[in-house]
């Protein structure tokens, strides 16, 4: 859902879910942005700072899948060490030139690099009160340009691998068929901890079984201040918090990580319901013991 109202006007592109031959395309020199992670929750309010270097890229000729907001590629990415990596590389679908400009993925990456930050804090929070729980890991994110054509920008990440799923969204829409009890209680602890100013939630990526962590990507941030990141386009502010709380059925984890219990109306019906054992376990599903 976006916050704004945009122009209809979309990129259009046929899909291919086949890798190309990249001994045939072409490797493009690239000015890559990233940035920096932040040290404190304070420094979640301010403008995060800003890294730069140079490297290689060479991306498919069609992307492989579409969402809402963008085109996903598969791709090489070439570092200044010479180190080759299998990327994606996602591209802003919107063909407005406000919701696709560099200031635009710029603010997609503040985006995701706060999301970084805070899975981080919250890892070291629940490994105090879980024992070996399941780690919640944003993968490193950065912007290329391509130095011979700037309009040319994309969004770079590791590539997962996996049929990407989303456990909620950023309007209160949640998977309740393959639940995380940790997921929710990430959305509300971010809530929690940045004193209901900053809420992390559209939760989506994959469930690794090898190193028991949940690899995410793409998320979106609600700030009390409807104003942030206006061209990233998915902050709906204090009214998509109220939507996340509306639909939030707090657990035992939200109970351990001393979270306020949310009461809605579907509280007690809805909780009932799913942990029951013949749904997905219990509630304790995704930690061996409090």
């Amino acid at each position: 859902m976006s916050a704004f109202k945009t122009t209809e006007k979309r990129k259009t592109y046929s899909l291919s879910s086949e890798e190309s031959d990249w001994n045939t395309l072409k490797v493009y020199s690239i000015s890559i942005t990233e940035c920096i992670l932040p040290k404190s929750i304070e420094d979640l309010f301010r403008p995060l700072c800003i890294g730069t270097a140079q490297g290689k890229m060479q991306i498919g000729t069609k992307p492989f899948a579409q969402g809402s907001l963008r085109y996903a590629y598969y791709g090489k990415l070439v570092l200044i060490d010479s180190c080759v990596f299998d990327v994606v590389y996602k591209e802003l679908i919107s063909a407005d030139s406000k919701y696709s400009s560099l200031t635009a993925y710029r603010q997609h990456l503040e985006i995701h690099t706060i999301a970084q930050f805070l899975a981080h804090l919250f890892n070291q929070t629940l490994q105090k009160v879980i024992r070996n729980p399941i780690e919640i890991v944003y993968a490193d994110a950065s912007i290329v340009q391509r130095v011979d054509d700037e309009t040319k920008i994309y969004q770079v990440e590791r590539r997962l691998n996996q049929t990407i799923q989303e456990w909620n969204s950023n309007c209160g829409g949640v998977d309740f068929v393959d639940y995380s009890t940790v997921l929710q209680a990430f959305s509300h602890w971010t809530y929690h901890q940045t004193a209901g100013r900053i809420m992390v939630v559209d939760l989506q990526g994959v469930k690794s079984a090898i190193d028991n962590k949940y690899l995410l990507t793409d998320p979106a941030i609600h700030f009390d201040d409807i104003r942030r990141y206006r061209e990233a386009r998915t902050n709906l502010g204090v009214k998509g918090m109220k939507e996340f709380l509306r639909t939030h059925v707090c657990s035992e984890v939200c109970h351990g990580l001393g979270l306020e219990k949310v009461k809605n109306e579907i509280d007690e019906n809805v909780a009932k319901e799913l942990y029951k054992p013949s749904r997905i376990g219990t509630v304790l599903e995704e930690a061996e013991e409090y």
